[in-house]
């Protein structure tokens, strides 16, 4: 292009500045006000060159009012600071190679429906950030490109959604507290009030991007709008960065309320990822989902110990499986469906003769075909489930009669949607899906905690505080909970470990929620997982597998009481420097087999963690929460020179 060109195109474009700015509107004085006084008062890093912002604000959707006061607050404090110079526009003729080319990074600006129908523009944008430049991206960044498949991936999602209104307050949760963007912050999560998007299932990936903030869902009110079903509300990014070909993308999905842009700490925030867009503030970005957690452990020292499956076989049911529930009806069934099949059934003892049965597309899948309930006609060997009424899933409306009986050779029954020609009938036969690493030998070097050889369990056990082990040592080498005997921990303790461990939840149908079979294990005496009887629930963070009021296992896979479970678990604890978290503990966990927890970051200690503070080390903490729970079959594998969790 010659030098009289260029000008002309760069006249074009200032002028086309001006007609964006104008069309963006003003902000309110008494907003702007508020927002210059929680500027920040300088930037966490020195430019490296002077240093031009574009704040784009087109919308093509649905138009925010914050947009105004955002653009006036990605200006100020790029001029208070001196970390940037800002300009804004909201035409989309700024996206050619020329007209980007003094830029060092783009701020979307809740933009909205960007369609980039020119294929010049979505080059253009494309080479602009994978050859080194930045992408920042605020609030409704993510609800455009809908058809624009690579921006998507630039961004990191794709809008689906808001069940967290603006008009809500919702707590958020620091994924890397130590993280240099999340400085601002305190290394403490945080309540706010403003609309929180969640993604399109498969947009959205920790394996893709590195998440520095997400929602907290220990808190009540945040997790009450949440459709545990839906799987694009089970991890809710809020902020997070990844590198783009050569260049760098942040995102920060708060910005919805005006009140956010006066919000000191939400600024600063955005600055640091704004710089780090820039180039000029170096942290980590690669995903965390890709990576080892830092360790000074190799990472094969404690691989998983065994590779997770993806469904749990199912063995025909006979009296001499030993590791199977004894009881003669409740636990697993499948066989012959006709339409609407198929399906598989769960039996849960409730109590005073009473029965529930959940039936299922498949083992495995949350959604029910029809919940039945019914009584005992000969105790333990025979129940009627008669005119029974699905309760959810599509084959289930009010029309729908379900009829069954239960015995201890078979399930079998019909299905009769009224006005249709869809009845069927189904019989099913008792079947048990026993875990792979039931009886797994501990290898060479393990620490073995009780096993078959134990003889007295005070030698490696004490109650918590210091007294005997008040446990009862069973002829088999398990050991039961004394309920009301006080939990026990190890006398030796452990840093990075793997842990395999067996359990078993006493029958108790007329117990429900926490009281039914319960006990946990805690690494380190810090963070628990969940022993309950959650057989046939859904999968919550109070239940069985849950990281207790931290993460829901992914499946439920909770066995029926009376049956031998397994949890196969890594842990690598939190790496301190000094009384500062570098980077916090992680944990994954393989229930029955199957990976219900991958790498799950652990922000804070879980509930009533007997060891408070956390330490470089504990023991393993067993809990009496007064059933008598069964634990077998438990020892620990160290890394050789174990990291003392200090960097």
């Amino acid at each position: 292009m010659t030098t009289a060109r260029t000008f002309l195109a760069l006249a074009a474009f200032l002028a086309c500045v001006s007609a964006g700015w104008a069309a963006a509107g003003a902000a309110n004085p008494d907003d702007v006000k508020k927002m210059t006084a929680a500027l920040p008062a300088s930037a966490p890093a020195k430019p490296a060159a002077p240093r031009k912002v574009l704040v784009f604000c087109r919308c093509e959707g649905f138009r925010h009012g914050s947009i105004p006061l955002a653009n006036a607050a990605f200006e100020a404090m790029g001029k208070a600071t001196g970390a940037f110079e800002a300009t804004v526009s909201d035409d989309m003729s700024v996206f050619t190679g020329e007209v980007l080319k003094p830029y060092d990074a783009i701020v979307f600006n809740n933009t909205t429906r960007l369609s980039f129908k020119d294929p010049k523009a979505r080059q253009a944008l494309l080479e602009f950030v994978k050859a080194g430049k930045g992408v920042v991206g605020a609030h409704a960044a993510s609800d455009n490109f809908y058809d624009f498949p690579e921006a998507v991936e630039m961004i990191g999602g794709v809008f689906s959604g808001h069940p967290w209104g603006g008009g809500g307050t919702w707590a958020v949760k620091l994924d890397e507290p130590g993280h240099p963007l999340m400085a601002s912050f305190g290394g403490k999560g945080f309540q706010i009030r403003d609309e929180i998007y969640k993604y399109r299932e498969g947009s959205f990936s920790r394996a893709k991007v590195r998440v520095l903030a997400s929602l907290d869902f220990s808190d009540p009110a945040t997790a009450k709008p949440r459709n545990p079903q839906n799987a694009d509300e089970s991890d809710v990014g809020i902020s997070w960065v990844h590198s783009f070909g050569q260049g760098r993308v942040f995102y920060c999905s708060l910005g919805h309320n005006n009140e956010v842009f006066w919000n000191k700490a939400v600024l600063a925030h955005y600055l640091a990822g704004i710089q780090y867009a820039l180039g000029d503030l170096k942290v980590p970005d690669a995903p965390v989902a890709a990576t080892a957690a830092p360790t000074s452990v190799p990472a094969a020292s404690l691989a998983d110990p065994c590779p997770p499956v993806q469904t749990l076989a199912s063995t025909p049911w006979t009296a001499d499986l030993k590791d199977a529930t004894p009881h003669p009806l409740i636990g697993d069934w499948e066989g012959a469906t006709s339409k609407p099949g198929p399906f598989v059934a769960e039996v849960i003892a409730m109590g005073k003769g009473q029965y529930q049965v959940n039936l299922r597309p498949a083992f495995m899948e949350q959604g029910e075909q029809a919940v039945l309930t019914g009584k005992e006609v000969e105790k333990d060997k025979r129940v009627e489930f008669s005119a029974e009424f699905g309760k959810t899933g599509s084959h289930n409306t009010q029309d729908t009669r379900w009829t069954a009986e239960l015995s201890a050779q078979k399930l079998t029954g019909t299905v009769a949607m009224v006005g249709k020609d869809k009845s069927g009938t189904f019989e099913l036969a008792r079947v048990a899906r026993l875990s792979p690493t039931l009886g797994a030998k501990p290898p060479a070097g393990a620490v073995v905690l009780l096993g078959a050889d134990t003889k007295d369990l005070n030698a490696v056990w004490m109650r918590h505080g210091g007294a005997a082990c008040g446990w009862t040592l069973l002829p088999d080498g398990a050991m039961r909970v004394v309920p009301g005997s006080g939990s026990i921990i190890t006398k030796k303790t452990f840093s990075d470990q793997r842990v395999h461990l067996e359990f078993r939840t006493p029958l108790e149908p007329e117990h429900r929620g926490q009281g039914r079979g319960n006990s946990g294990v805690y690494l380190q005496g810090l963070y628990e997982v969940q022993v309950l009887d959650s057989y046939g629930l859904a999968a919550k963070k109070d239940e069985c597998g849950a990281i207790y009021g931290i993460a829901a296992p992914r499946v439920n896979m909770c066995a029926p009481p009376g049956q031998w479970q397994t949890y196969d678990i890594t842990f690598q604890p939190t790496v301190l420097k000094g009384n500062s978290v570098v980077s916090p503990a992680r944990i994954t966990v393989l229930h029955n087999g199957v990976k219900v927890h991958d790498s799950v970051e652990l922000p804070r200690t879980t509930t009533a963690a007997p060891a408070g503070q956390i330490a470089q080390t504990g023991g393993l903490y067993l809990q009496d929460h007064g059933n008598a729970v069964e634990y077998r079959n438990i020892w620990i594998v160290e890394p050789p020179a174990a990291s003392s969790g200090k960097e």
